[in-house]
């Protein structure tokens, strides 16, 4: 890891900056073609939280504000649980351990997260683990990853291609 993970003052300050910015270019932002919002995302903002708080922000993966389209929002820990249980079985014959476990989960935005294998992992980690492998063979098999200096990556997490070795 590079770096210290923020502390909440920094977050805050950020924060802020963000909103600052986002309250500025408003306007210029609403009369550029890229500023016109699609009536399929504008429902998909709409039925979220977007701009949450510091608090909001700290644990966004287990509230309202951060989770795939595909993704069912789930009541409490025990749900949670439960859903992770089924997507494990499912996925474990789409994905292998050893490559969801080259994959460090980022522990930003306090996912909900359980044994998998032996490593820490929330259901829509292991999902878009799935997703990761397919792009990362992709571009393997095309000669894609040959032709840039910076690994494959993760669409939703950022996190490196895995390598040989596995993490936890």
């Amino acid at each position: 890891m590079t770096g210290s993970p923020p502390d909440v003052d920094s977050l805050l300050s950020t924060v802020a900056r963000f909103r600052d910015y986002l309250g500025r270019n408003r306007d210029a932002s609403a009369r550029s073609e890229f500023g016109v919002t699609s009536a399929f995302w504008r429902s998909m903002f709409d039925a979220r939280t977007n701009f949450p708080d510091l608090n909001g922000l700290l644990a966004f993966r287990r509230g309202n504000y951060a989770y795939g389209l595909g993704d069912e929002r789930q009541a409490d820990e025990a749900a949670e649980r439960r859903h992770f249980e089924r997507i494990a079985a499912v996925m474990r014959h789409s994905v292998s351990l050893e490559f969801v476990k080259s994959i460090p989960e980022p522990a930003f935005g306090a996912p909900y997260v359980f044994d998998y294998g032996g490593c820490a992992r929330s259901a829509s980690f292991v999902v878009n683990a799935a997703t990761a492998l397919h792009v990362s063979e992709e571009l393997r098999q095309s000669g894609l990853t040959a032709r840039r200096s910076m690994p494959a990556r993760s669409a939703r997490d950022g996190a490196a291609a895995p390598t040989s070795s596995t993490r936890c």
